[in-house]
């Protein structure tokens, strides 16, 4: 605890008064990051076929509106669902799985 004048203040509200709080609110990111999606189709485009930069792209538009706050892996995960697996476009959407089933049965 820390006194500040004449009111008594505990670490956690001190953190997040200075923005030292690490954010993972799992639906305010998805929230946030869906709203990229939607007003970056170029990069969606590129993600589509294959490009794996736009990842780091939409990464780094988060760590921006969230002033570094936000979770990376948490943030990842979240655009690897919005957007799917890398190339889908390119595949016909069809994910790497696909192939390993023939090749064992082979």
């Amino acid at each position: 605890m820390f006194a500040s004048g004449s009111k008594t203040l505990l670490a956690s509200e001190i953190a997040n008064a200075k923005g030292w709080l690490v954010l993972n609110d799992t639906e305010a990111l998805t929230k946030l990051c869906a709203e990229l999606v939607k007003a970056s189709p170029e990069q969606v485009r590129m993600h589509e076929q294959g490009t794996r930069r736009v990842i780091k792209y939409f990464m780094g538009e988060v760590m921006k509106q969230t002033k570094g706050r936000a979770q990376p892996e948490l943030v990842s995960s979240i655009f690897m669902e919005l957007l799917g697996p890398y190339g889908a476009a390119k595949n016909g959407g069809a994910s790497s799985g696909s192939s390993g089933s023939n090749s064992a049965s082979k």
